[in-house]
């Protein structure tokens, strides 16, 4: 076998020096250089590209249009070492892969834990999933749904290089705005690197989605007012029927 075998990610082959890269992340010292890595111009986007594909807190598929989200790591590393499917491998292979994935969940773990705690020493423009139903519901009357239609908001996507500068973008851009406060704890998460993800689609979907559902609310009203006026009128002449035989009756 090759030292370096022909492996595929994202409909792309990867590269000897891309190989090189997974396989360290695979080792105990994985951790400790994600990040030399993702502030090196020549690995940055390499690491970004394989958190997005193989983390867990990432976007869901329709919003990255070139990388395919929360894959499973088993088929690349049995490829990348050269281990055979699980009817095929020994104990001491099945032990290997499952070393290796460890320490690999590892190194994802690192890279999140930098996206959320480190993300200004990058100077990357990151995607960050704010939850802004909980604004929203600041300044929204409860309409007695099980599920408020603002809850649509709390997948919305914006672009900071930092969780500080998120913050900031929702309070200035949005939360003043509206008249809400941030006195509330607002979930901010990093996703990834913003350039993989086609986020603006996702938001204006939400964004129409929930003006619509208040239009079609507002259309339902509407036509029930008309039926309870209608109704109104029929029991405005039932009323005086019936007072009329109440009178008649009583006057037996």
């Amino acid at each position: 076998m090759s030292k370096y075998p022909q492996v595929n990610m994202n409909n792309r082959t990867l590269s000897k020096k891309e190989i090189r890269i997974i396989k360290e992340l695979t080792t105990k010292r994985g951790p400790s250089k994600v990040l030399t890595w993702l502030k090196d111009h020549r690995y940055c986007n390499f690491i970004h590209e394989v958190y997005l594909t193989f983390g867990r807190r990432t976007p869901p598929s329709h919003i990255t249009s070139t990388i395919e989200t929360r894959k499973d790591k088993t088929t690349i590393l049995q490829q990348i070492f050269d281990i055979p499917a699980w009817h095929c491998r020994s104990r001491g292979q099945d032990q290997k892969l499952t070393y290796r994935k460890n320490r690999f969940d590892e190194s994802i773990a690192a890279i999140w834990e930098i996206y959320d705690r480190r993300a200004a020493e990058l100077g990357h423009n990151l995607l960050w999933q704010v939850d802004l139903s909980r604004l929203v519901a600041q300044v929204l009357a409860d309409d007695n749904r099980s599920v408020p239609r603002y809850n649509l908001l709390s997948n919305f996507y914006i672009v900071a290089k930092n969780k500080e500068e998120a913050m900031s973008v929702i309070l200035t851009m949005f939360a003043a705005p509206i008249g809400a406060s941030l006195e509330k704890y607002i979930p901010v998460n990093p996703l990834g690197l913003a350039i993989f993800c086609d986020y603006q689609k996702h938001n204006m979907q939400i964004i129409t989605k929930m003006q619509k559902s208040f239009e079609d609310e507002i259309a339902k009203a509407e036509n029930q007012l008309v039926m309870t006026k209608k109704n109104a009128s029929k029991a405005s002449y039932i009323c005086a029927i019936a007072s009329q035989t109440n009178l008649m009756v009583n006057s037996i």
